[in-house]
C-alpha cells in the first residue's frame, strides 16, 4: 500500500520537474514565475533603527452548544526598539458570548463581549460587536451547506479584534520608523475586515505561517521558490505589496509576506534566533503571549460552569456532549 502511495508522489515530483512554464496561483490568478525576480536582501545597521510592534491574537472556547457558545480571547502586541533592545506589552481580553437569534425569517448571531483586561492608555472597545452580526448562512463561516455553529464567529471576532489592536496603537506609535507586523495576512477574508484593513497605516505588513497556494505543477509555492531561490535572505515580489520571502540563510521556511517592501525586508535582521532560523522573533514571542494556555482555559471554564447562577446551563450543553462522551471511552 505504501508503495503505490510512494509511487504516486513520485510521479508528481516528475511533473514538477518539468521543462513547461511554471505559473503560481494567487487568489484565483495566475502569475508567471520568473527567477530575476528573486531579490537579496542587503543586511545594513541601517535596518537595525527601528521599533517594531507584532500583533497575535489567541482563543479557546470555554463552553457551547447549539444555542451559544462562550469564548475567551486574547489579543497581545509585543513592541521591540532597536538598538537600544526596551521592550513593551499591550494585552486586550474579553470574552464573547454568541446566540444565534431568529430574526425576519432567518437566523442571526447576537454577540455580547464582556472586557476582562485592557491595558492600553486609551480606552476604547475591542472591535465594533455589530461586525459579528453574520447570518448563520454568511459564505465565509457556514460549513459546507450547513449553517454555521455559534462557534464560528470566534475566528471572525479574533481577527478584528488584532487589526483593532494595531488602529489604536499606530494612533500611538506615530513615528515613520515604527513597523507593525500582524500574524497571518492582510488579505480579507470575512465581512467588514477589509474596513479595517483600510485603516492600517502604510507600515504595516504581515508574515503568514503556513500557505496553501499552488504552481501549475502541483507543487506548494513556498517550497518550490525555496528551491529555485538563492542560499541568502530573498524576496519574491508578485505585486507591490505581495511577496514571499527567506528572512535567514539558514532557514527552511519560506513566508508569504504583505506590505512595503522595504519594511519586510528588515525584518531579516530580527529574524536569527536559533529556536527558529528566518521567523521574526517577535513573532515568537508574540505567539506566547497571545496563546491561552490549556490550564488558563480549564480555570475559566470551571469557573463559569460553578458559578452559583448557573442554572440551566448543564441543559444547554448536552446538545454538544456526545462527542466527548464517545472520546472518553476506552
Amino acid at each position: 500500500m505504501f508503495s503505490k502511495i510512494h509511487h504516486i508522489l513520485n510521479n508528481q515530483e516528475q511533473l514538477e520537474n518539468s521543462k513547461k512554464p511554471v505559473q503560481l496561483q494567487i487568489n484565483n490568478t495566475f502569475y508567471l514565475f520568473d527567477s530575476h525576480k528573486f531579490s537579496l536582501i542587503q543586511n545594513t545597521t541601517e535596518s537595525n533603527a527601528n521599533t517594531i510592534t507584532y500583533i497575535d491574537g489567541g482563543s479557546a472556547i470555554l463552553a457551547s452548544g447549539a444555542t451559544f457558545s462562550l469564548s475567551f480571547i486574547r489579543i497581545a502586541a509585543y513592541t521591540q526598539s532597536t538598538p537600544t533592545s526596551t521592550q513593551t506589552f499591550q494585552v486586550r481580553e474579553f470574552f464573547l458570548l454568541t446566540l444565534p437569534k431568529y430574526i425576519q425569517n432567518e437566523f442571526l448571531f447576537e454577540n455580547h463581549i464582556f472586557e476582562h483586561k485592557n491595558t492600553l492608555s486609551k480606552s476604547s472597545p475591542p472591535l465594533n460587536v455589530s461586525h459579528l452580526q453574520l447570518k448563520t448562512t454568511d459564505e465565509s463561516i457556514k460549513q459546507g451547506i450547513s449553517q454555521a455553529p455559534p462557534t464560528k464567529i470566534i475566528d471572525l471576532a479574533r481577527r478584528l479584534a488584532e487589526l483593532q489592536l494595531t488602529i489604536d496603537l499606530q494612533s500611538t506609535y506615530t513615528e515613520q520608523s515604527n513597523i507593525f507586523v500582524l500574524d497571518g495576512t492582510l488579505t480579507p477574508s470575512y465581512p467588514f475586515e477589509l474596513e479595517y484593513i483600510k485603516r492600517l497605516s502604510a507600515t504595516t505588513c504581515s508574515i503568514a505561517k503556513s500557505s496553501t497556494l499552488l504552481t501549475t505543477t502541483n507543487e506548494s509555492i513556498n517550497v518550490f521558490l525555496k528551491k529555485h531561490g538563492p542560499t541568502q535572505p530573498w524576496t519574491y515580489s508578485i505585486t507591490p505589496t505581495l511577496h514571499f520571502t527567506k528572512l535567514h540563510e539558514k532557514s527552511n521556511h519560506i513566508f508569504r509576506a504583505e506590505g512595503a517592501i522595504e519594511h519586510i525586508c528588515k525584518l531579516s535582521v530580527v529574524s536569527n534566533d536559533a529556536t527558529f532560523p528566518g521567523y521574526p522573533y517577535g513573532l515568537i514571542k508574540i505567539d506566547q503571549l497571545a496563546r491561552i494556555t490549556n490550564e488558563e482555559k480549564r480555570i475559566l471554564t470551571t469557573k463559569f460552569l460553578s458559578h452559583k447562577d448557573a442554572k440551566i446551563i448543564t441543559t444547554l450543553l448536552t446538545t454538544q456532549d456526545s462527542h466527548s462522551i464517545l472520546d472518553n471511552i476506552r
